[in-house]
């Protein structure tokens, strides 16, 4: 998994804007949501769950099981990181 954290000063929670494929940190609607949230105070979390040759397969992208065990490692990952 690929992704780009943006975490402001005494930010009190992250938001994970998380794609179902590849380019969630270069896809503009996310990105300007993200510069919200951080306009807002919060942290920000922009996360491809797969990698490019799996976001190019239809059982990938559609395996929900897969998807949701990604989205829990990175939440761990973000919890032993930054405590929020």
């Amino acid at each position: 998994m690929t992704g780009f954290l943006a975490l402001p000063p005494r930010a009190p929670a992250v938001v994970v804007l998380a794609h179902a494929g590849t380019g969630a940190a270069r896809d503009p609607r996310y990105r300007r949501v993200a510069a919200a949230l951080r306009r807002a105070g919060l942290g920000t979390l922009l996360l491809d769950l797969l990698t490019e040759d799996e976001g190019r397969s239809p059982h990938c992208v559609f395996d929900v099981t897969l998807l949701a065990r990604r989205l829990r490692a990175a939440t761990d990952w973000l919890r032993r990181e930054t405590g929020l």
